[in-house]
């Protein structure tokens, strides 16, 4: 398995275009950056999920708004 940080929406399809010869398995967008990752063996065990940015916004939101909820004991 290779994992590879990119920077740039160029850099990422340059990239894929590189490693042509292996399979992407991952992307990760995560705070701590943006990668790809390459296998040689295609992952069968895993379905991609696409969620949009709103998406996750409100993601966010639902979550913090529970967090709270929970810490205030029900009473928010």
């Amino acid at each position: 398995m290779l994992t590879i940080q990119y920077y740039s929406q160029e850099e990422r399809e340059q990239l894929i275009v590189k490693h042509s010869n292996k399979f992407l398995i991952e992307e990760r967008n995560i705070t701590e950056g943006n990668f790809l990752v390459f296998s040689d063996t295609p992952n069968t065990n895993v379905l991609p999920v696409v969620v949009t940015k709103d998406e996750f916004d409100e993601l966010k939101t639902s979550i913090a708004d529970l967090w709270e909820t929970v810490l205030m004991g029900g009473n928010a």
